[in-house]
Formats: structure tokens, C-alpha cells, sequence
């Protein structure tokens, strides 16, 4: 028996990690401290909307997530990255194989903008299946737009 009264094993294990990349700019890091620019960073899973406008809040920036598809069916497979921008925009990288997942507006713009739009047209004729997207505007529900209308 160990000092604490627990029989050594397996079960007396835990295991540690590191903040995922969302975390640590909403936990670990200063205002503006490492954000990931229009590259943007792999990330491990999709954040939720509420962690996207939590980021656009403390860093005053908006920031998107795309997926880049992998081989499986539908795209299965593939890898989610994080971008950030200025104040009211954010680039993002354009491939047929990349959709927008969705993008925040910190200043709570609740309607697609013409360049929004314009991207949703872009990759549509880049050969991209993708025909709609997702705008998280600051302090409102989350919208869906498409190159057509500015919100669905």
C-alpha cells in the first residue's frame, strides 16, 4: 500500500495536457498574444460559437474557423484551423477542398457583408460544395448567409 492508502496501478493514473490552441487564447494568453493571423493554426476540434465570440471580445479582433476536408467520405477526416483578422475583417485562405465553418463580428453586425457574400461566391466557383455560412455577431444569435442573401 502506498502512503495514501491506494493499491498501485493503473487506476491511480491521470493524465495531463496542455491548453488546446482556443483555451489558451481565451485563458492563457494577454489581449492580442499569440492570435493566428490569416494562416491560422490547426485546432482539434470545431469551438463552439459562444468560444468564437468570447475570442472576437477580449482580442477585438474577428476571427474565423475553416475545415479543410480530409480523404474520408464527405470530407471526413480533415483538419479545423483558427484565423484572426483586424476589427472588422479577417482573411482567409480560398480552396475548393476549405469551407467557412463560420466568422464572428465583434462589432454585432447581425447581416452578411458584401465581402462575406462575396467569399461564399468564391469558393462556389472554386468548385467548393459549400453554399452557406455561419456569422457570429457579438451579443445575437448566430446567423446563417449564402452569396445570395445576407442572412437566411
Amino acid at each position: 500500500m502506498d502512503p495514501l492508502g491506494l493499491v498501485k496501478g493503473i487506476e491511480n493514473t491521470g493524465s495531463l495536457h496542455e491548453l488546446d490552441p482556443v483555451d489558451n487564447l481565451l485563458y492563457g494568453s494577454r489581449v492580442n498574444e499569440g492570435i493566428p493571423g490569416a494562416t491560422g493554426i490547426p485546432i482539434p476540434n470545431r469551438p463552439t460559437p459562444l468560444e468564437l465570440e468570447l475570442l472576437s471580445e477580449k482580442h477585438g479582433v474577428e476571427f474565423a474557423v475553416t475545415y479543410k476536408y480530409g480523404k474520408g467520405i464527405h470530407g471526413r477526416g480533415g483538419q479545423y484551423y483558427l484565423h484572426s483578422g483586424e476589427r472588422a475583417k479577417v482573411t482567409i485562405p480560398l480552396e475548393k477542398d476549405r469551407m467557412l465553418v463560420y466568422h464572428t463580428h465583434p462589432q454585432g453586425t447581425a447581416y452578411a457583408s458584401p465581402q462575406d457574400m462575396q467569399i461564399m461566391l468564391l469558393l462556389e466557383k472554386l468548385g467548393s460544395p459549400q453554399r452557406s455560412s455561419q456569422i457570429i455577431p457579438s451579443g445575437k444569435a448566430v446567423i446563417r448567409f449564402n452569396a445570395e442573401k445576407g442572412k437566411l
